[in-house]
């Protein structure tokens, strides 16, 4: 994990409590104009008025820019990573998260 946190070069974090400023109209022009400035979207997890968001912008097979949003009813989340990062790393990351877990 702490090899992955190495590869992280720069992070921008900008986080609202109490009240989610965000409307639902605001939230879906801002996933448009993510993808029109070149992120994929990598994943998306709906729960209970929760929605996460996970783009990547990718450059010779490397993930140059990671962008997550976090939705909820009373906070919003935007994080944005400059990395350096393989597809392979992040599946690594993930599958030692999930083992995690299951402990």
């Amino acid at each position: 994990q702490l090899d992955m946190a190495k590869k992280v070069r720069k992070l921008k974090l900008m986080v609202m409590e109490d009240a989610n400023l965000v409307k639902n109209v605001d939230f879906k022009k801002l996933l448009e104009g993510v993808r029109q400035d070149g992120f994929e979207e990598l994943m998306t997890v709906r729960d209970e008025g929760t929605r996460v968001n996970i783009f990547i912008r990718e450059k010779k097979d490397k993930i140059r820019n990671m962008l997550i949003l976090i939705n909820e009813p009373e906070e919003f989340v935007m994080l944005s990573l400059k990395t350096k990062l393989t597809m392979d790393e992040v599946n690594e990351f993930i599958q030692e998260m999930s083992a995690a877990e299951m402990l």
